[in-house]
């Protein structure tokens, strides 16, 4: 059974409801509490939202266009012809993983960001061959790379990246099946 109670329309004091629903649900036998101020409203709230976030992909979308057409003034339109589906696919992308970043309430510091940043400079010493570079040498090249505005973006991101693959682990559960190498390649060829 499910009862319905309807508040008076000039009544809103959100504390009020707060204890009520906080009172309610504590009774024995109450499955879940539920209060919808105005579903019309809320409903009209929503289509106002979705219509704000399309605004911001065109204007987005205008945007990338733009900076594709100024930057490559030699290049043309063909340029941006060519590298629309790439900067679309890009931005989508990017809008998701907004998404799941703020879902999964990921926060990246200081301390993440300078971690990430002597990973970085633990493979570029790998990259040369020097596998077991001592961590004074690692922090220096670290701070250094801390330096310059251009490198802090790329470490943030990557940061990001790390905390929310972290976060998506914990969450996705594998379908493991084993397949021939045949099978495999055909997959992969579908992509």
């Amino acid at each position: 059974d499910s009862y319905e109670i309807k508040l008076n329309s000039d009544f809103s004091e959100k504390e009020h409801v707060r204890r009520f629903e906080k009172e309610v649900s504590g009774w024995k036998g109450v499955e879940e509490v539920v209060y919808q101020k105005n579903v019309v409203e809320q409903i009209s709230t929503n289509i106002n939202k979705f219509n704000f976030a399309l605004l911001l992909f065109g204007g987005a979308l205008l945007v990338i266009a733009l900076i594709l057409l100024n930057n490559n003034k030699e290049r043309g339109q063909e340029f941006v012809d060519d590298n629309y589906e790439a900067s679309i696919k890009e931005l989508k992308w990017h809008l998701i993983e907004e998404q799941l970043v703020e879902a999964n309430a990921i926060k990246v510091g200081d301390d993440d960001i300078k971690d990430v940043a002597k990973e970085m400079a633990r493979i570029q010493f790998a990259q040369y061959g020097m596998a077991n570079v001592p961590e004074e040498y690692i922090e220096k090249f670290a701070a250094d790379m801390l330096k310059e505005r251009k490198n802090i973006d790329n470490l943030v991101n990557r940061a990001v990246d790390v905390k929310l693959i972290a976060a998506l682990k914990g969450k996705v559960k594998l379908n493991r099946k084993s397949i021939s190498l045949d099978d495999f390649n055909k997959m992969m060829q579908e992509k």
